[in-house]
């Protein structure tokens, strides 16, 4: 038995060498957790620990945060992410990572651990930020998460929806460099061992959109104010909800109206565009 204790406690070292392995260059960890923050769920071709070790079940699952282990089903293979992710997360940022054995391929998946659903505080409970303002609490957090990528996957498919079925072919050729940019971080996931995105369109940016919407204010809206309205929408959803979000930072209760209210705007301008056609 004293053994067996002595070989596990070996393993973790042997393991991290196999995960350096898999995640290469420091940029590329990087990149990986800029996906993940975004809200992907990132794939990792992880077959190489078999090089390292045996195991019964490769099956392995482990929360970090910058601070170390939150949840762990206390497997080492699994338990050396921690020395090789852990120092490159925020501070408050939690990271789920699953390993999974399907068809004798071992694959790692990294993601954002989904918010665990609290008792809203009373409001002397709820904390503040380094200005006084008040915090949103985690349940609203988390209902926010959800409003905004859906949100952001709706105004895609309106976008799609408004420039016809060829939308990539009519970019390509009247915005090359949009659509070169796009094609080339879908190109960097291939080489990295990401899954890439099918639609090209899921790589924009919010200054994207902008553009999009400026480049053929005709099929978007009616008139110079309502295109620049709703340029100071996309901003005001950017700003105050979309990437405090995929950054991990602080969000108050001013930031909250203000980006739940940009999406309120934008969601009946599309309705309303949706209605009167192309």
């Amino acid at each position: 038995m004293g053994d067996l204790h002595k070989k596990e406690k070996e393993m973790p070292s042997k393991y991290i060498k196999a995960w350096e392995e898999i995640f290469g260059e420091q940029e590329r960890i990087k990149d990986i957790l800029r996906q993940v923050r975004s809200g992907k769920t990132v794939k990792i071709p992880a077959r190489i620990l078999k090089r390292y070790g045996r195991r019964k079940s490769w099956y392995g699952k482990i929360i970090l945060s910058r601070k170390g282990k939150i949840k762990s089903t206390n497997a080492a293979h699994i338990n050396a992410l921690e020395s090789i992710l852990k120092s490159h997360l925020e501070p408050g940022e939690k990271i789920e990572c699953i390993l999974r054995e399907e068809n004798d391929q071992l694959t790692l998946y990294l993601s954002r651990p989904l918010p665990t659903p609290k008792p809203k505080p009373k409001p002397e409970e709820k904390g503040r930020d380094n200005r006084g303002e008040e915090l949103i609490t985690d349940e609203e957090l988390g209902r926010f998460y959800i409003l905004a990528s859906r949100f952001e996957k709706d105004l895609r498919e309106f976008i799609k929806q408004r420039l016809g079925s060829g939308y990539v072919k009519r970019l390509r050729n009247e915005m090359p460099k949009l659509v070169e940019e796009w094609e080339r971080l879908r190109k960097k996931d291939e080489e990295w061992g990401i899954e890439p995105e099918k639609d090209l369109i899921n790589y924009a940016t919010i200054g994207n959109y902008i553009e999009i919407i400026r480049r053929y204010s005709r099929l978007f809206t009616r008139s110079s104010q309502e295109r620049s309205d709703v340029e100071t929408k996309l901003r005001d959803f950017a700003n105050y909800g979309r990437n405090p979000l995929m950054h991990c930072r602080t969000v108050d209760q001013q930031k909250y109206y203000s980006a739940k209210a940009a999406i309120n705007y934008l969601k009946k301008w599309m309705e309303r565009r949706k209605g009167q056609g192309t």
